[in-house]
């Protein structure tokens, strides 16, 4: 009874488990998607996969002895399921692939036309000689067709051989169990129900649930994606687990790496797993490209037309040639048209075009299957990325080992190495040894037998961790454990370390129970017992529950609750970083020396064990990765990450790459999503989600890849998605741009459009440039390539509907389309990008290649020109020979003698033969041939560029970058630079009137004498033209050779660790991953000290330390990244590169700088625009006079009239003498300038600057003196200004500690000894001998000033020092016996000195400590007065504060100052670490204030900007307390009561998100400080000054600053500063002084006047000379002036006073008047009207007068 209840309650739980199984994949494509839905074996227990399978004969006690089935019972479900095979993808065939390459519907069209030309040769035959053009048509035809079909079919076929697909997953054999016995099988014939065996090194062939297993590990990334192998287990599962999770079951195509293990088949084929992602593959259609179908499309919108006109003109055609020869000219007319309007070249021209591009896309490591598919990678929307191998680096890496309270970046520090270079566990305190220990014996992986040295592959240096060890060790094991061995391995042997340990018992890992054991025998014991010690490692939450103790470094203690928080913290900080944590334990025990240990007789300890600490393990990002985001977020890209991993470490990754990140007053851009939720968003969701630019997919499956891709593409996205496994591939296959790992499986790759060889992101990102380009180039190619097929058609239209002689023979028009159009198109494919390339978002989906602009332009535009020239030049030919055009009218027609072989022609006159007629015809057709040719020859300079100009593009060649080189602004040629100077419309206008004057004295050289006049005006206006062009080339060169750019910033040579060596090498041939080593001296990384002031623009020198910051901390305040270009002033290290070339900082400042246009100065604006306004009327006139004057004149001697004419009006109405005034004006200002120390090196400039209506200021060095002064010594509550007043002073000149009273010598003394910087070694300079001028820093009269080395703030306190005495001196009589020197972490430098020897073994020792004074003071408890030390009591606190705040408020920085004397034994070594000398309770002595103090001319110079209506900004990257204290010291800023306040202070970080509105009304004011402002935020701010129509000038002295500079209207670098400021600024201040900008502002303003109160000098005299002209041309009178004379008065009598007149003093009010007006023009109506009205008519009437007087 017991046993029939039993049966029904088994028999209703199958019934349950199966009854209730989910549906099968079926009808929705949700259904089909979810390839774990028919699954619910996992769920089972053994007793009921019995039940479900009885004819399995499954024995549940020992699966090995089940039955399985019979023989015939598995032959007949195999005749009935089919074999064990997967979906196979239609294999297409050679002959099929081929076929397809032929569907186009422009070969279509070639081949009708090939096939027409055919038979007209054939038609043709009849006549003698026989015509072999239409054959020679057809058979080029033909051949171009199957060539480049054969061309395409090549590379197709190359990239499928390239992959084998799922093949390679699936097994050949299996062993199974039937009939009672174990057998080998074709793995093709399994069918569910059979019992098949695991073995190690086998794969599983077909889905399979697992009955019976050891130790069983498979790797399932062909299914899951995750490299890592998973354990599997035999026990049943919660329905709640998916199959994915359940790991129970063994699927299809998984490779056993571990143990072994029996299980029943499940799945078989197509129904397995791999087997529905292969039939989701396989059973998408193969999508077309998108360049296929533009293409396919523009040559369906032309071919209609084409056809539809090449009908037209045949039947106009054979009514006109009576339908002589039809079939040649069905064959022409199509011909003709159908090559004409869609060009036949293009096939060939974008096929070339896709080859070069793919070769070149193959260096990058990105493979292309199809060609065409570039295009579409360069117009993606979204890339969707895998994190891991293609983000990351897919190389596990301990980052991180926390012990008790102390977290360790990196390798942990050792006392020191033995002679091989490396360590030993004694080398390491405890508890690190002990976690050294630990990770190394209780670990599964191991070393492969030879060691590979690091270098020797691809050339490159790759590290883990810093350490310069110089072997990098292959290892077997899993990716953890490896990673484990590989961390100890830098610095231990850990082979040799292993071998001192006996293992006596291990428990592998597993994932039920999460942890590893070893028991290692110590010693055996004298009473038959051992010391053991057992060691753990695993998941750390449970490992630390066996512990009742934690190890520190004074032994072990109790983990309490407070030690099980400060682990929790480590356990979140690493959690939160997406870093694996991995805890460690030991025990130490005793058990007798030949116990068995065994986990079930728990005869060793698993409680109250010692926890060691925990090491964090990550896959870091690539280096590349950040970079590219970067580009991908400029580019208007989204990027999705997709991972199989948790949603922290995926969030972590994302943080750590720039995906995704959080800046404040920003909405947010990005969101995260876990894999369960993604199956169940509703459309309207999904709207919302992929709405945000950066999402992270986090723990997804196949599946949902799938529906990633289908969401996106549902809402007309164009998405690239990455994958490397099966898993991968239906999304591969369904994404626009499916793109597969070179690492990952064939089926991906088989699935994939694109292989990244290096599996690399930032490939693709290189990928969509090159599809960018691409696009643009195929564009350009179009562009070029369609205008000339119009002229082709005219030809024929000439022909058959005019009857005129043929134009262009159809080879001939093969020969343009093939033979000089192909070469050209192809070179256009190499075009390199527009600037803006990657800065322009991506293109609209709907965005046609062939746009209706584009068939304009070149159709109707581009098209008809060249048809007007090439029909020009055909009709020339004829009217060479004397043909008239009338006579060719219907004269090739039959019946006609041009078509009649045999007949003549006749023509004015003339008589042609046949053999004539030919050969006038042959010539007639080349001169139509070489219009298109030669038009198509200067067309091409046209369309290289769509967006920039050429010039800016590169007219002959293509620029290259070097490799670890910055960009290089474009080198203008002195031919080029001179070339320039000519291009003036001035210039233009006299150029001509010298033409016409020397085409008049040849005219004359006929009449005796020789009137030799006109030669002599043309010489002298030429020779002006000359000579003035070639002064201001001189001064511009002049000005370009005074600076030289980035160059002097990098260094020529750099030492390298290569292959295991430190070598030199030139700097140029650095490549990322090289280490490098930067040297000084021979300090160690500790002291490195850099001075980056090319970069920041800080000129103090700053600390650089080794260990990673926050990644709210930006790269330019980490301080652990050394910068290109900066200088090692101390110490020495050793560093990776990241970044290369344009790359790096400096390299992206100076692609800002080089890539902007070059700007025109208003004056050159004025100027130009003066001259066109009077020119047109200027010839105008002088036409008028000239058609008037020939009338009267009778055209006698018309050339000599025309120019007569010309020349007056040309130089009458625009004086020519005037460039050579302004440039000898502008010479004389220069000149004035350079002697105020005002280097200009563009001579115009000068006026722009005058009319300046904001200076933008940097406040170090150019509002200050940038020399770091002590201003100040607070002690006890006594302030004082300047030095402190001694008692007396010894015979030298110089007192003595003795002569100051406590506190203030205890201050000096402190400020002398406890300082690294020091005095040069040179001569003291007298002060007073330079300049003639007597200069001290601080009320003194000692006349030396020592130069010293050293740190500007330290310089600063002794040169303070020694103002009152003998530093040298001071230091000798102290013995430094240690110091820690000064860190902006720890913020203080500290000095001991050793007083006197004391008799009892002990010495007497005094610390001293300067640094932060708000830190030092709370180490103190007592504070030094007059009378000695006191209590530091609140009291005392707040009178320091009150000191701290004073200095501050000012602008000055607070230098403390700390002593303390103690008794320690005599021969002690201090060290920090032993804290053996005290650094608390001591005594706090004062502090200093030290400022760069403002220059002494800069409060007036502000005063005289606020009198000119210039508003000053202040710009500084120093905090905003100092800035504010400066600008009140000078004046910048006041606050006057009763006014409006008109000045602001706004801090760097602000800057960046200012609305619109907000920088309006901040540039409302007059007068600004901008604070810690970066190199963008200056560029920033003269954008936005310029957006508001301001003048702006800018300063700068740094190669930050150099973009800035180069925008701004006026650039003004320091003479100081770096050549990369000088080669972007337009004036060069050589004294640095913001003075010195205000002389050159009244200059300006002086030099705008003197110009025009210039033009209203010379401007009235021209009238008369244009009277005199009119008198001659008009009335018949004799001429008033010769063309000589208006030269001469022109260029003699004028230009002396025109000079002259620029040397004008100021007008009283010139820096007392606001700027003038932006629009407000050099020459005004007014001024024209006094001079050409007024001024200019008097002296034509008083020379008219004289004139008539003569013949009065």
């Amino acid at each position: 009874m017991v046993k029939s209840q039993e049966s029904e309650s088994l028999i209703k739980k199958v019934l349950g488990k199966f009854f209730n199984r989910k549906p099968k994949p079926g009808g929705s494509d949700e259904e089909a998607r979810n390839l774990s839905a028919s699954y619910t074996e996992h769920t089972w227990e053994i007793d009921i996969i019995k039940a479900q399978y009885p004819s399995s004969g499954i024995n549940i006690q020992n699966p090995n002895q089940s039955h399985g089935l019979s023989t015939s019972e598995a032959k007949a479900l195999l005749e009935k399921n089919g074999p064990n095979a997967l979906p196979k993808a239609k294999v297409v065939t050679n002959f099929e692939l081929l076929g397809r390459q032929f569907l186009n519907v422009l070969w279509g069209l070639l081949l009708a036309a090939a096939i027409l030309s055919f038979i007209a040769f054939i038609q043709g035959t009849d006549t003698k000689p026989i015509n072999l053009s239409d054959l020679w048509v057809a058979i080029i035809i033909i051949v171009m067709i199957f060539g480049f079909c054969f061309v395409a079919f090549y590379q197709e076929r190359k990239a499928i051989k390239a992959v084998s697909g799922f093949k390679n997953l699936l097994p050949e054999v299996s062993w199974v169990i039937r009939d009672g016995k174990e057998m080998s099988v074709a793995a093709s014939e399994l069918v569910v129900g059979d019992i098949i065996r695991i073995k190690n090194g086998t794969r599983v062939p077909a889905d399979a649930r697992i009955l019976q297993c050891a130790q069983l590990k498979l790797e399932t990334s062909a299914i899951t994606g995750e490299a890592e192998p998973i354990e599997h287990i035999k026990e049943a599962v919660p329905e709640t687990v998916n199959i994915f999770e359940a790991k129970n079951v063994g699927f299809n195509g998984s490779l056993c790496v571990d143990g072994e293990a029996y299980a029943v088949v499940i799945r078989t084929g197509a129904n397995t797993i791999i087997g529905q992602i292969a039939s989701l593959t396989t059973n998408q259609n193969e999508k077309p490209s998108r360049l296929q179908a533009q293409i396919k499309k523009f040559v369906k919108l032309l071919g209609l037309p084409a056809c539809t006109l090449g009908l037209i003109i045949f039947i106009i055609g054979g009514f006109v040639h009576k339908w002589h020869g039809w079939i040649g000219m069905l064959s022409r007319s199509f011909l003709a048209c159908a090559i004409g309007m869609v060009p036949c070249g293009l096939p060939a021209t974008v096929t070339s075009s896709l080859t070069i591009v793919a070769r070149r896309l193959g260096k990058k490591n990105i493979f292309v299957k199809k060609l065409d598919i570039v295009e579409a990678l360069g117009s993606v929307r979204i890339i969707a990325s895998d994190k891991t191998g293609t983000l990351t680096k897919n190389i596990m890496t301990v980052t991180n080992l926390w012990t008790h309270n102390d977290f360790i970046a990196g390798l942990p520090n050792l006392s020191m190495k033995n002679v091989l270079g490396k360590a030993s566990l004694d080398d390491f305190e405890s508890p690190i040894s002990d976690v050294l220990m630990c990770m190394s014996v209780c670990n599964a992986a191991k070393f492969e037998e030879e060691a590979i040295e690091i270098g020797k592959k691809n050339r490159k240096f790759t590290i883990d961790i810093e350490d310069n060890n110089n072997v990098e060790r292959k290892t077997i094991g899993q990716p953890s454990e490896a990673a484990m061995i590989k961390y100890v391995d830098r610095v231990m042997d850990v082979d040799l370390l292993r071998k001192g340990y006996n293992v006596v018992y291990e428990i592998p890992f597993n994932s039920k129970r999460k942890w590893h054991l070893m028991i290692i025998k110590n010693k055996d014991l004298k009473d038959g017992n051992a010391e053991y010690k057992l060691l753990m490692k695993g998941a750390s939450e449970i490992l630390i529950e066996k512990c009742s103790t934690i190890l520190t470094k004074d032994g072990e203690i109790s983990l309490n609750t407070e030690e099980k928080n400060a682990f929790q913290n480590a356990y979140d900080t690493f959690g939160s970083e997406g870093r694996r944590v991995i805890g460690f334990v030991s025990k130490t025990f005793t058990a007798p020396s030949n116990i068995a240990f065994a986990l079930e007789a728990e005869n060793f300890p698993l409680k109250e064990l010692t926890f060691l600490g925990v090491c964090a393990i990550m896959d870091p990002p690539r280096d590349e990765t950040a970079g590219a985001i970067r580009d991908c977020k400029t580019a208007g890209i989204k990027v999705f990450m997709v991972t199989g991993d948790h949603h922290l470490t995926a969030n972590a990754i994302a943080r750590q790459i720039g995906l995704i990140e959080d800046i404040p007053g920003k909405k947010k851009d990005w969101d995260t999503i876990h894999g369960e939720a993604i199956s169940h968003l509703t459309d309207e969701e999904w709207s919302r989600l992929l709405s945000h630019d950066y999402l992270v997919f986090a723990r997804t499956t196949p599946e949902q890849k799938l529906l990633i891709v289908e969401q996106c593409q549902k809402r007309k996205e164009i998405i690239a998605m990455t994958g490397d496994g099966v898993n991968d591939s239906p999304a591969l296959k369904k994404s626009d741009i499916g793109i597969a790992m070179g690492s990952g499986s064939d089926v991906a790759k088989q699935a994939a459009d694109i292989v990244l060889m290096d599996d690399n992101f930032a490939s693709i990102v290189k990928g969509v440039e090159e599809g960018r380009l691409m696009f643009d180039n195929i564009k350009k190619l179009l562009v070029y390539t369609m205008p000339h097929c119009f002229p082709q058609v005219w030809s024929i239209v000439l022909y058959f509907c005019f009857g005129m002689p043929i134009g262009l023979s159809p080879l001939q028009i093969l020969s343009i389309d093939l033979g000089t159009e192909i070469a050209p198109g192809v070179a256009m494919c190499k075009e390199p990008a527009e600037g803006d390339i990657m800065c322009r978002p991506p293109r609209d989906r709907k965005k046609n290649l062939v746009s209706k602009g584009l068939l304009s332009y070149a159709y109707l535009y581009t098209g008809q020109f060249l048809s007007i020239g090439c029909i020009l030049s055909y009709f020339c030919v004829f009217w060479h020979y004397g043909i008239s055009l009338s006579d060719l009218w219907m004269s090739a027609v039959p019946g006609k003698s041009w078509s009649d072989g045999n007949a003549t022609f006749y023509s004015n006159g003339k008589t042609f033969l046949p053999d004539e007629q030919e050969y006038i015809g042959r010539q007639a057709q080349s001169a139509w041939q070489l219009g298109v040719v030669f038009g198509q020859f200067f067309h091409i300079w046209s369309a290289r560029t769509l967006r920039q100009s050429i010039f800016t593009h590169g007219v002959l060649k293509n620029p290259k970058n070097g490799p670890n080189a910055l960009p290089k602004a474009k080198e203008i040629t002195n031919f080029e630079l001179l070339g320039r100077q000519f291009l003036n419309v001035l210039w233009g206008l006299l150029l001509a009137a010298a033409i016409l004057s020397l085409i008049a004295f040849i005219q004359g050289t006929d009449t005796k004498p020789i009137d030799l006049s006109d030669l002599w005006v043309a010489i002298i206006i030429i020779v002006m033209i000359f000579g003035f062009c070639f002064v201001a080339f001189y001064q511009e060169r002049k000005a370009i050779k005074a600076v030289s750019g980035f160059k002097n910033l990098l260094p020529e040579v750099s030492w390298v660790i290569r292959d295991g060596k430190e070598m030199s090498v030139a700097a140029s041939e650095l490549v990322v991953g090289d280490i490098i080593r930067i040297k000084n001296g021979t300090r160690h990384c500790a002291q490195l000290k850099l001075e980056t002031s090319a970069i920041t623009g800080e000129a103090e020198p700053i600390e650089h330390i080794k260990e990673a910051v926050p990644e709210t901390v930006n790269i330019f305040e980490a301080k652990n990244v050394g910068f290109n270009g900066s200088l090692c002033v101390d110490g020495e290290a050793y560093a990776v590169v990241i970044r290369t070339g344009a790359n790096t900082i400096i390299g992206q400042i100076a692609s800002l700088t080089t890539n902007q246009d070059e700007k025109p100065s208003r004056l050159q604006a004025q100027i130009k625009k003066f001259v066109k306004l009077l020119g047109l009327p200027a010839c105008t006139l002088g036409l008028i006079i000239f058609l008037i004057g020939g009338f009267v004149h009778k055209w006698h001697g018309w050339i000599g009239m025309l120019s007569r004419s010309f020349l007056a009006c040309a130089i009458g109405m625009v004086p020519c003498g005037l460039p050579a005034t302004v440039t000898s004006s502008l010479t004389i200002v220069a000149r004035r300038l350079g002697k105020k120390n005002i280097f200009v090196k563009k001579l115009d400039i000068v006026e722009a600057l005058g009319s300046v209506r904001i200076i933008a200021s940097d406040k170090t060095g150019t509002l200050t003196k940038n020399i770091m002064t002590v201003t100040n010594l607070w002690t006890h509550n006594d302030f004082i200004a300047g030095l402190p007043k001694s008692s007396m002073k010894n015979i030298m000149g110089k007192a003595s500690l003795d002569d100051f009273e406590a506190p203030i010598s205890d201050v000096l003394m402190c400020m002398s000894v406890c300082n690294a910087a020091k005095f040069a070694e040179e001569e003291a300079i007298e002060i007073g001998k330079k300049n003639g001028k007597f200069t001290i820093d601080i009320e003194d009269n000692n006349n030396v000033e020592r130069k010293t080395i050293g740190q500007p703030s330290e310089a600063a306190m002794i040169k303070y020092v020694d103002r009152v005495m003998d530093v040298d001196l001071l230091r000798k009589g102290y013995n430094v016996v240690y110091e820690i020197p000064f860190n902006s972490k720890r913020k203080w430098h500290l000095m001991i000195i050793k007083n006197k020897d004391l008799k009892d073994g002990n010495a007497e020792y005094k610390l001293l400590m300067k640094g932060a004074s708000e830190i030092l003071i709370q180490k103190c408890s007592t504070i030094l007065t007059k009378s000695g030390e006191i209590p530091l009591n609140n009291e005392e606190k707040n009178a320091f504060q009150n000191a701290y705040d004073t200095f501050g408020s000012e602008g000055r920085r607070v230098i403390g100052f700390v002593s303390k004397t103690f008794t320690a034994p005599s021969n002690i070594a201090f060290a920090l670490e032993a804290e053996n000398f005290p650094l608390k309770e001591l005594t706090f002595l004062g502090v200093c204030a030290i400022m760069d103090p403002p220059r002494d001319e800069t409060a007036g110079a502000i005063r005289d900007c606020k009198t000119a209506g210039i508003k000053v900004f202040m710009v500084t990257g120093d905090h905003h307390l100092t800035a504010n204290a400066i600008a009140r010291q000078i004046g910048l800023i006041e606050d006057i009561p009763g006014k409006k306040k008109d000045w602001d202070t706004i801090h760097g970080e602000a800057i960046s998100h200012l609305t619109d509105e907000e920088w309006s009304r901040l540039l409302s004011h007059d007068y600004l400080v901008f604070a810690r402002t970066t190199p963008e935020q200056k560029l920033l701010i003269v954008e936005q000054c310029q957006k508001r129509k301001e003048i702006i000038a800018m300063t700068g002295d740094g190669v930050n600053d150099s973009p800035a500079l180069k925008k701004s209207d006026i650039g003004i670098a320091m003479g100081s500063g770096s050549d990369v400021a000088k080669q972007a600024a337009d004036i060069v201040l050589m004294d640095d002084n913001f003075a010195s900008i205000v002389k050159g502002v009244q200059e300006g303003r002086l030099m705008f006047d003197n110009i025009k109160k210039l033009l209203v000098y010379t401007m009235p005299h021209c009238f008369p000379q244009v009277w005199s002209i009119v008198l001659y041309f008009c009335f018949g009178m004799p001429i008033g002036l010769s063309p000589l004379q208006i030269l001469s008065i022109d260029l003699g009598t004028e230009i002396a006073p025109g000079v002259a007149m620029c040397k004008e003093p100021a007008e009283g009010d010139i820096m007392r008047r606001p700027p003038r007006d932006r629009k407000k023009n050099l020459v005004s109506k007014g001024l024209l009207s006094y001079a050409y009205l007024y001024t200019g008519q008097f002296l034509s009437i008083g020379c008219i007068l004289s004139y008539f007087c003569v013949f009065w």
